[in-house]
């Protein structure tokens, strides 16, 4: 059985928030080419919404949503462009 852990990276770099997360995995993941996203193998009705709601606030925020499956792991991360500070 595959340990469980993630890892949660934030901070801002000049006019930019950085979030990234990465996490274990052991089962192969599924890529939807259509979607550009992973599709979720869990099961139930509530699964695979995730991606889609970072994607979209990527998009708002002028930035974009990267994927990686990479060797017993999977990582998403972002860098939102923060709106002009209030004067």
């Amino acid at each position: 059985k595959t340990e469980r852990w993630m890892k949660v990276s934030i901070h801002i770099r000049d006019n930019y928030l950085y979030i990234g997360i990465e996490n274990a995995r052991s089962e192969p993941v599924d890529f939807d080419q259509d979607e550009g996203l992973f599709r979720s193998t869990k099961e139930g009705t509530f699964h695979g919404y995730g991606l889609k709601s970072a994607r979209t606030i990527a998009q708002k925020y002028k930035s974009r949503l990267r994927l990686e499956a990479l060797d017993g792991r999977f990582s998403s991360s972002t860098a939102l462009l923060l709106p002009p500070p209030l004067s």
